[in-house]
Parts: C-alpha cells; sequence; structure tokens
C-alpha cells in the first residue's frame, strides 16, 4: 500500500492547522498506490475539529501553498469530527467521497493518517446502505455528465473530466451490483467476470485514455467525437445495468 505522499501531506497539514487537525483519510485510487498518472489527482478526505470561518479560510490557504509542492494535484473534502463521532452520518446528505472512503477504510482499502484509533468511531455502512448509495451516486454522477453533455462545447479539456466521470460511474455501478473495487484494475476484473467481453474493453480504453492525456489533448473535432461516442455508449450501458436494481 501507498502512504509517502500521505504521511508527509498529513504532517504537514497537521502542522499548518494545530489543534484543528484530527487525521486524514485516504480516497480514491492514490490512496491505494494504484493507477497514478501525471494527471492525477491526490484525493482525502481532512477531518477537523472545527469547521467555522476562520479555520475554512486556513484550511483554504494551506491547500492553496500543498499545490504548489506536489507535482501530482491536490484534492480533498473536509468534514468535522463531531459529525463522524456521532455514528450517524447521513448517506443521503453527506459528500460522496467522504462516504466511499469511509467504505473502503472499513474493508481495510484505505489508510488513515495522523491517529490511531479511527476505527471506533468511522460510522459502519450495511450492504443494503453501500447499495443504495452507490446507486444514488452513481445516478447523481450521471446527471452531471447529460449537463455536461447536453450544455458545454465537446473540447479536450471536456473529455477529461468525462473519462473521470465514466470511471467513477462504472466504480459505483459495479458497488452496487457485486462488490466495492477500489482499482481501475480491480474494477476491470469484476467486469470481465460480469459483462460482455466489449463492456471490458471499452472501460479498458477509458482507463487507458484518462492515464494518458497526451493521446487526446490535441486530437482533431473527428478524433473527439469518437472519443464521446465511444464513452457514452459505454455510460448508458453501465447506466442500463445499473437501473436493473
Amino acid at each position: 500500500m501507498f502512504d509517502g505522499n500521505f504521511a508527509e501531506l498529513s504532517a504537514r497539514i497537521k502542522e499548518r492547522l494545530g489543534k484543528n487537525f484530527a487525521f486524514i483519510l485516504g480516497a480514491g485510487s492514490y490512496g491505494v498506490g494504484k493507477d497514478i498518472s501525471v494527471d492525477s489527482d491526490i484525493d482525502f478526505v481532512l477531518v477537523v475539529h472545527s469547521t467555522n470561518y476562520a479555520e475554512k479560510r486556513k484550511i483554504n490557504s494551506c491547500f492553496n501553498e500543498l499545490r504548489n509542492s506536489y507535482v501530482l494535484k491536490i484534492g480533498g473534502v473536509i468534514i468535522s469530527k463531531d459529525i463522524l463521532d456521532t455514528g450517524n452520518l447521513d448517506l443521503l446528505t453527506a459528500d460522496g467521497k467522504i462516504i466511499q472512503s469511509i467504505i473502503e477504510a472499513n474493508l481495510g482499502y484505505q489508510k488513515v493518517f495522523g491517529y490511531d484509533d479511527y476505527g471506533n468511531f468511522l460510522p459502519k455502512f450495511s450492504e443494503v446502505q453501500i447499495r443504495e448509495f452507490s446507486f444514488r451516486e452513481a445516478r447523481n454522477i450521471y446527471n452531471t455528465y447529460m449537463r455536461i453533455m447536453t450544455r458545454d462545447d465537446l473540447n479536450a479539456d471536456v473529455l477529461e473530466r468525462v473519462l473521470h466521470l465514466a470511471i467513477i460511474i462504472t466504480k459505483l455501478t459495479v458497488q452496487a451490483l457485486y462488490k466495492t473495487c477500489v482499482t481501475s484494475q480491480d474494477i476491470l476484473d469484476e467486469i470481465k467476470n460480469r459483462m460482455p467481453n466489449d463492456v471490458a474493453a471499452r472501460f479498458s480504453d477509458i482507463v487507458h485514455l484518462k492515464n494518458n492525456r497526451a493521446e487526446y489533448k490535441t486530437a482533431d473535432s473527428n478524433t473527439l467525437a469518437f472519443f464521446f461516442n465511444f464513452i457514452d455508449i459505454h455510460i448508458e450501458y453501465i447506466m442500463k445495468r445499473l437501473n436493473e436494481l
């Protein structure tokens, strides 16, 4: 399991935030040391004691400083430790990245940095709750995808966003239908076992394209249209499977 950057990140944020820092929870494939590319984000959940205005601005300043310190982009979501301590985190209103990170931490995929006793208060979700969350979150992300495809100019920057959404929608659908998978390779392996070969091939191409931005950032309009079309075919098939629940 990869934890070098997260350990350093945790120490630096703790130094900057002082007593307000509680811990960091890894998120996404970076947290388990997989699927790392030059265009990846370091995603994480930052748990703090206070989220008042002054602390929000301090966190903002801290993140801005860190963006200049890492080759990869820094991404993070914030939650108050008080909310976690209640043990009653609302899956319908909490940030999806927070819920997903907790699901993966409870399964041993993600690590916690800066705190030793996190297991006593991370919420535990039932299989039914995880399935309902996955279905709802996939639908929400699909709605975002629909807005992009029907309102935005379909250029290389938008393609980058759509590739990311396709992977997340697929991950959540696999989680809703079968099991929790963290890395793209885990998702692909599950698709190969459960879905037609052409679906696995398209998803593999999507992951490859996501990790190799040079292949599309200067593409002409016809090539971009081809990419958008095969991504759309994949997403619509995945959503059809999800809606069979």
